[in-house]
């Protein structure tokens, strides 16, 4: 005689399926159009014009007096910027409020907007495998976005270890940095665009990329973020674009008795341009920080 299963213990397990899935939804298509709706009001393009040409950037506004958030690197050399606005108006930027270098933070300034744009900032930390979204303008395709997950949180003093002291010392960050390593695609014109959660709110600036891996991308986090936006005023005038600190890290040569072992280091600048120099006692291979030139 044939065996048949009784019906009780499937129609069982068919519900606990259903009732465990309906536990952990994932985001759907929609969620991110919702995100994205909410988010690129917020995102900002910033061109820069220099000696030596020019680079795009892109920053996203945390005060609706003009305040614009920034990577250092993006306004780094600059006598100029102009910043478009997700609605297509342009707005000078005037100068810079603060910068933190050493952390690669810049706040600057425009003049009033029109609209309410400023972006919440996150009560806490994104948790490691939370899903996250960047947003910027790529190699100049203004206003775009991608999205991943959180891989990890890291000090800069894991960052040594992975991509050595000189190469670290080489990008001027300091040690109590703290970095959101993200799957979120970057690309050079990223630089200074928001990470933001799927509630849109903001826990990063995208920053840099290690080029000789897949899914390295790096985002200054929002514990940097607040202790640099603290206590800032957005109504005292700017400081001039031609006051701005210099800050570009360099390489530091082997110590005595120890050869090294010399590997091409490629950082690409705001101006699009890439420097190469001999890095050693480092197995780096390629790193980017995700500005990219006009030209």
């Amino acid at each position: 005689m044939p065996f048949h299963a009784p019906a009780m213990p499937r129609k069982s397990l068919s519900i606990g399926v259903t009732v465990w899935l309906s536990m952990a939804p994932l985001a759907s298509a929609e969620d991110l159009v919702e995100l994205i709706a909410k988010v690129e009001h917020s995102v900002v393009r910033i061109d820069t014009v220099d000696s030596e040409g020019g680079g795009t950037g892109s920053g996203v506004i945390v005060d609706d007096r003009g305040g614009i958030l920034t990577n250092f690197h993006v306004i780094n050399g600059a006598t100029e910027a102009v910043v478009s606005l997700r609605n297509g108006k342009l707005r000078k930027a005037i100068g810079y409020i603060a910068i933190d270098s050493s952390h690669d933070l810049a706040l600057i300034k425009t003049d009033p907007l029109d609209e309410p744009s400023a972006i919440k900032l996150a009560a806490e930390m994104p948790k490691v495998g939370e899903r996250v979204a960047a947003f910027g303008n790529p190699r100049g395709f203004s206003f775009s976005t991608s999205e991943g997950i959180v891989s990890s949180i890291r000090k800069g003093t894991e960052i040594i270890e992975s991509i050595g002291r000189e190469a670290y010392s080489f990008l001027g960050y300091a040690t109590d940095a703290t970095w959101i390593q993200t799957t979120a695609p970057i690309s050079p014109g990223n630089s200074g665009g928001p990470l933001v959660t799927m509630k849109g709110e903001l826990v990063g600036l995208n920053t840099w990329t290690r080029t000789d891996g897949q899914n390295l991308n790096f985002a200054i986090s929002l514990l940097d973020i607040r202790r640099m936006l603290e206590g800032k005023s957005y109504d005292t005038a700017p400081h001039h674009f031609a006051d701005m600190p210099q800050h570009r890290g360099k390489p530091v040569p082997a110590a005595p008795g120890r050869p090294g072992r010399p590997a091409e280091f490629k950082l690409e600048l705001p101006t699009g341009r890439v420097f190469t120099y001999s890095v050693f006692e480092t197995s780096l291979e390629g790193i980017s920080r995700n500005s990219s030139s006009n030209r």
